[in-house]
């Protein structure tokens, strides 16, 4: 599904300022798909779910996908799959703390 839509991924976005950001342009007349990263798959789909059921209306604009980016391979398979589902990252918000 190659969109024309901004995509926008925001790393570390399961809580805090990232679920912020998510939840600020989600409240926007503005379509972007927004995806939802997080170290944690349990704590993303959590937290996907969550926008999901606040935004139903745009439940089909955000999108999760597990990303550490501390660990090369969980880099490379979240940009091949963003590659292969939106073509592009038109905008990257790294919140991601790294420890």
């Amino acid at each position: 599904m190659i969109s024309t839509i901004k995509t926008i991924l925001v790393t570390g976005s399961n809580k805090g300022i990232g679920f912020g950001i998510l939840r600020g342009l989600l409240q926007k007349d503005t379509q972007y798909n927004l995806i939802l990263t997080s170290r944690s798959e349990e704590r993303g789909m959590e937290s996907f779910k969550k926008l999901s059921d606040e935004f139903p209306e745009k439940a089909d604009k955000i999108f999760y996908h597990q990303l550490d980016i501390t660990n090369n391979q969980s880099i490379t398979e979240s940009l091949k799959w963003v590659k292969n589902t939106f073509g592009r990252i038109d905008i990257l918000v790294n919140n991601a703390i790294v420890i």
